[in-house]
C-alpha cells in the first residue's frame, strides 16, 4: 500500500495503525476492506429519497469507520452531516452530502 498517497489524501496512517494494535498489515488489510463497505451507498440511497432518519444513521456509522481507520476527511465530512441532522438544519444537507461524497470519492482512488 502506498503511505505516501494515503497521507496525500488526508490519512492518518500512523494513528489508524495504532486502532490496530501496531500491526500494519491488518490495519492495511481493514483500509482495503474499506472498499466493501457499503455505508456509503446506503447513504446516497437515503440522501437521493431524503429518508434523513436512514441518512443519519448510515452517516453516523460511516463516521465511525473513517474515524477507525483514520480517513480524516471523510470523517469530518461526516461528523459535520451528522451535527446538520440531527440539529434539523436540512437546508444544510445537499452541500455537506456533497462534501461527503467528495470525501468518499478521494478515499476510493487511492484504495
Amino acid at each position: 500500500m502506498d503511505k505516501e498517497l494515503l497521507l496525500q489524501a488526508n490519512v492518518d496512517y500512523e494513528n489508524g495503525k495504532s486502532r490496530f494494535a501496531g500491526n500494519e498489515a491488518l490495519y492495511e488489510k481493514y483500509l482495503l476492506k474499506f472498499k466493501e463497505d457499503q455505508h456509503y451507498e446506503g447513504a446516497k440511497n437515503a440522501f437521493e429519497n431524503k429518508d434523513y432518519e436512514t441518512l443519519l444513521k448510515e452517516a453516523h456509522t460511516l463516521k465511525g469507520v473513517a474515524g477507525t481507520l483514520g480517513i480524516l476527511d471523510l470523517y469530518q465530512a461526516c461528523a459535520n452531516l451528522v451535527t446538520a441532522l440531527r440539529s434539523n438544519r436540512s437546508e444544510e444537507i445537499p452541500e455537506l452530502f456533497l462534501a461527503v461524497t467528495a470525501a468518499y470519492e478521494k478515499i476510493m482512488k487511492v484504495l
